[in-house]
């Protein structure tokens, strides 16, 4: 099964007021090993290496962010610097320069991560709406 459309869903879920999605990019990944479930190539998809994912995956199981706090989230081959971990649930937030910001929360099964560009970066309250949008709902269906 391919879950492209929570991909869709997600950046429809970061829309302003005027319709305009703060989110462009995400993932949907397995908590356990950090296989992607969407599609290769779809167009909001990110494109994150097996490695990437894997250590994400680790990382967020353990809900021990230290090691992001010491070496930064990697997405994309992309060092984003950890600025700040959810206190109301389990999930990180990541910034570079030029680049943007990184949304990481995990459901039961699955990671959840969105990329907001440099220009919406500034809407992380829309991004982290949408983030958690999808994760609340994989974990009311036992995901």
């Amino acid at each position: 099964m391919s879950w492209d459309s929570y991909l869709d869903n997600l950046c429809a879920q970061s829309n302003n007021s005027e319709g305009i999605a703060a989110v462009k990019r995400a993932g949907i990944y397995s908590l356990d090993g950090g296989k992607s479930w969407t599609s290769d190539g779809h167009p909001h998809g990110l494109v994150i290496f097996p490695k990437e994912s894997q250590k994400i995956a680790n990382v967020m199981k353990s809900g021990d962010f230290s090691d992001f706090k010491e070496n930064g989230i990697v997405l994309e081959n992309k060092h984003y610097f950890f600025i700040s971990e959810f206190r109301y649930d389990k999930g990180v937030i990541g910034r570079l320069e030029g680049e943007g910001v990184v949304l990481i929360t995990s459901s039961i099964s699955a990671i959840i991560i969105c990329h907001l560009d440099e220009e919406n970066a500034h809407r992380l309250k829309d991004g982290v709406r949408a983030v958690f949008a999808i994760s609340d709902y994989l974990k009311s269906c036992g995901m």
